[in-house]
């Protein structure tokens, strides 16, 4: 067990490149499909990704066996002072500085065309700059409260005092960015063009799903009528997910299984050229259509 907390941070490593051989074999493979000219574009960003994504876990492992770091939770207590975690939380500063850098001289409107990677859903680079904004804003934030000895005993300042008070204001902000970015991966682009206008009287069902990279579990309530398809998600997560009802005729619908569930898919394009696609467990759907005849786009992927 000692060995396997020593050596944690190559199971970061592991995870890391599943995530890309995931994403690589899923949304980029059918837009190479769609446009081979991208094919080169994506393997020169998906090796370059591969490579710097694992830096941190690496540096981490450095730190280990040839510093005086003793295991991955080390890293998470920079304020016990010991060299190789300090240097790496430097190291770390000047990682994201240099990722942030990049994102705004050019990366963004990379990320923004040669969309899918580790996940990404097609978004505009203007907003794939502000989640990586918020993404090294929440980087800074939990770094400096580390520094200063959280959650274990903090010795300097009166933080001792002072942290139980702030604890639920800073997990409420906490939850709330979370929310936001969450949102900002498929829904928000959704909503800029299918807000629900007023209340719809479709029954619903409560269920999991996924939108673009994100997992919806338990969460999301889906419904149908004739015209489209009603989205919306229960009030704890509700910040940035506005109800939504997106007309059938913006949506291809199909069927796809992933691992061992098959899933009722709807590939949503607005006019304004934007993507999303929707997946929904096909057992939900049946289950909400189990004693009424299902609308005639969802007829054939529930037959």
């Amino acid at each position: 067990m000692t060995v396997l907390f020593r050596h944690f941070w190559v199971a970061f490593i592991a995870v890391t490149l599943v995530n890309f051989a995931i994403a690589w074999r899923g949304q980029v493979a059918r837009r190479i499909v769609e446009d081979p000219a991208l094919a080169p574009g994506y393997r020169r960003l998906f090796r370059n990704a591969a490579v710097f994504a694992n830096l941190p876990w690496l540096g981490m492992g450095a730190g280990i066996v040839f510093g005086d770091a003793e295991r991955v939770h080390d890293y998470l207590a920079p304020s016990r002072g010991k060299l190789a975690v300090q240097l790496w939380w430097l190291a770390l500063a000047v990682y994201a500085a240099v990722g942030l850098v990049w994102l705004f001289r050019g990366g963004a409107e990379t990320l923004s065309r040669y969309h899918g990677l580790a996940g990404i859903p097609p978004l505009s680079a203007q907003r794939i700059k502000w989640i990586g904004v918020a993404v090294v804003g929440w980087n800074v934030f939990m770094g400096a409260l580390l520094f200063a000895g959280f959650p274990g005993s903090m010795h300097t300042g009166g933080l001792e005092r002072v942290v139980p008070f702030a604890f639920p204001f800073l997990f409420v902000g906490m939850w709330l960015a979370i929310c936001w970015v969450i949102a900002q991966m498929g829904w928000a682009t959704l909503a800029r063009n299918f807000r629900a206008s007023v209340p719809s009287t479709a029954a619903t069902t409560l269920t999991s799903g996924r939108i673009n990279a994100i997992n919806y579990n338990g969460c999301l309530r889906v419904g149908a009528t004739d015209d489209g398809l009603k989205l919306s998600i229960l009030l704890p997560w509700k910040l940035g997910h506005p109800d939504l009802f997106i007309p059938f005729r913006s949506i291809s619908v199909s069927t796809e299984k992933r691992w061992f569930t098959l899933f009722v898919v709807f590939d949503v394009r607005s006019e304004d050229g934007s993507s999303v696609r929707i997946g929904v467990p096909r057992a939900s759907l049946t289950r909400l259509f189990k004693s009424t005849a299902p609308p005639e786009p969802l007829r054939h992927a529930l037959a």
